[in-house]
């Protein structure tokens, strides 16, 4: 008996520490509500991809998603996608805010790196809006994969051809920053 009871109370204390972690508790708590994306004409030497090229890459994402999608380019003027930008918000995306009231940011960052085939996401610094953001490597991609989320919204930044997840974390927190409002 004396031994269960041992056993219980490593448990609770286990249980309250573990509900005591905002990582832990749903999203939506995690900072503020209501925030809006927009996307950037340059971030960090990256160009929007405007026009018909940027239809044409649009006509590429599969199937209807309530996260929109913008590509860019390291030169002015290109058509040729060297990163890539998607978005969603919880006034967008009715099942993103049930995740965020039920869910923890560990969460869905988890579901999203195991989805995309992102090997060994790490935490990176999310930057003052808060929330959490971690970067991995897509698998036979050639990229590096950023996402954050927090209370409103959730994000991700795929760079082509860098390799550092610092590096992309850098650039990934650029483009939040000026997106995010």
């Amino acid at each position: 008996m004396a031994t269960l009871l041992l056993v219980g109370a490593g448990v609770i204390a286990v249980v309250v520490e573990a509900g005591s972690d905002s990582s832990y508790g749903p999203a939506a708590r995690s900072g503020p509500a209501g925030r809006t994306i927009d996307a950037p004409a340059t971030v960090a030497g990256y160009h929007l991809i405007t026009g018909e090229a940027a239809v044409g890459l649009s006509a590429r994402v599969p199937g209807a998603t309530p996260e929109r999608y913008w590509f860019y380019t390291d030169t002015p003027d290109g058509t040729r996608p060297s990163l890539v930008f998607n978005a969603s918000t919880t006034q967008w995306d009715p099942k993103l805010a049930r995740e965020n009231a039920t869910h923890s940011l560990s969460w869905g960052l988890t579901n999203f790196f195991a989805g995309a085939k992102i090997e060994d996401p790490q935490d990176v610094d999310a930057g003052p809006l808060g929330g959490a953001m971690q970067c991995g490597h897509q698998i036979g991609r050639g990229a590096v994969v950023c996402r954050w989320g927090d209370a409103s919204t959730v994000g991700s930044v795929a760079v082509l051809g860098i390799t550092d997840i610092h590096q992309a974390g850098a650039i990934a927190l650029q483009f939040r920053s000026a997106a995010e409002h």
